[in-house]
């Protein structure tokens, strides 16, 4: 038969026990401790949680810094590439509009004309064109 409510009738006397006294309860320990031991013993904790969440601060913002370091890195990447995409960009307007007017004038060369037409339909390619 189990009660009702269990935690009521269990003690973890880990929780609720110093350690000193349970050194001394169980013989791994002289004398048993004093008040003012007990006291020093709570203040040392409570800075061990300070510290503690000074580093786990310490440690988020380092984080957060390098993250800020790789994110800036990564941008600056980016607008390289993009400056070097544009670059190339003009670079091939320029060719194109060099191809367009190499075509121009092989447009109007008459024997570059009857050389593309020469493979087309003959009675076509003799007809005469009004410039």
């Amino acid at each position: 038969m189990d009660p009702y409510r269990k935690e009521l009738f269990e003690v973890d006397y880990f929780k609720t026990v110093p350690p000193q006294w349970l050194q001394w309860l169980r013989r791994t320990r002289e004398e048993a401790p004093s008040l003012n031991e007990l006291v020093q013993d709570q203040f040392r904790q409570q800075r061990l949680r300070i510290l503690a969440k000074q580093a786990d601060e310490k440690w988020k913002n380092e984080k957060w810094r390098l993250q800020q370091e790789a994110n800036a890195k990564l941008q600056n990447e980016l607008n390289r590439i993009e400056s070097e995409n544009k670059v190339r960009e003009e670079e091939k307007g320029k060719e194109e509009e060099k191809k367009e007017e190499k075509g121009a004038i092989l447009d109007s060369n008459p024997w570059k004309q009857a050389d593309k037409l020469k493979d087309t339909n003959p009675i076509e390619s003799a007809t005469i064109k009004p410039r």
